[in-house]
């Protein structure tokens, strides 16, 4: 983000900080099996107030096949933010070996509405990509990505964490 200062203008932190770019880190992974409602990750952030914001969500996870993995920012009359989303994903149940390729969803989901990604198996490393603009009102609430099986499972979801999963984002406005 290139940063406008006017001559006599006051250089403040907010000025500086609104150009940076943030990344928060799945720390540890998270599983889950027979659960279809939706479970906190570590993702988890508070927008400023009256701001827009560019972000990318990398995911790394695993799912069975029956099972899938879905995952969701909370609506906006909850948290005071509106996200604009684009994302990219396995089409569910792909039926195909993890690097044979398969079917893939590209979106542009609602606002309150949930992404699919298909699972490939409990040992395989998928990824799934959710990126676009988000904005704040006057009073944001904190944001959490959360995350659940699709299709509830006896298999494990698993929602990896260490270097793996990813949300960045910038501050553009």
């Amino acid at each position: 983000m290139v940063i406008q200062v006017r001559a006599g203008q006051i250089l403040t932190a907010d000025i500086l900080n609104a150009g940076r770019m943030r990344i928060i880190a799945q720390e540890n992974d998270q599983v889950i099996t027979e659960q279809t409602s939706f479970e906190d990750s570590e993702i988890s952030f508070l927008p400023e107030p009256n701001a827009l914001y560019a972000y990318w969500l990398y995911i790394s996870y695993s799912a069975h096949a029956d099972a899938d993995f879905v995952w969701r920012w909370p609506e906006q009359a909850s948290v005071d933010v509106l996200f604009s989303s684009f994302s990219q994903a396995y089409n569910r149940s792909p039926g195909s070996a993890i690097n044979s390729g398969g079917e893939v969803i590209f979106r542009r989901p609602a606002n309150s509405t949930s992404r699919v990604a298909g699972g490939t198996g409990e040992s395989n490393f998928n990824s799934a990509y959710d990126s676009g603009t988000f904005e704040s009102g006057s009073d944001p609430s904190t944001v959490t990505m959360q995350f659940a099986q699709d299709s509830s499972d006896t298999g494990e979801t698993r929602l990896r964490g260490g270097n793996q999963t990813r949300l960045l984002y910038q501050r553009t406005a």
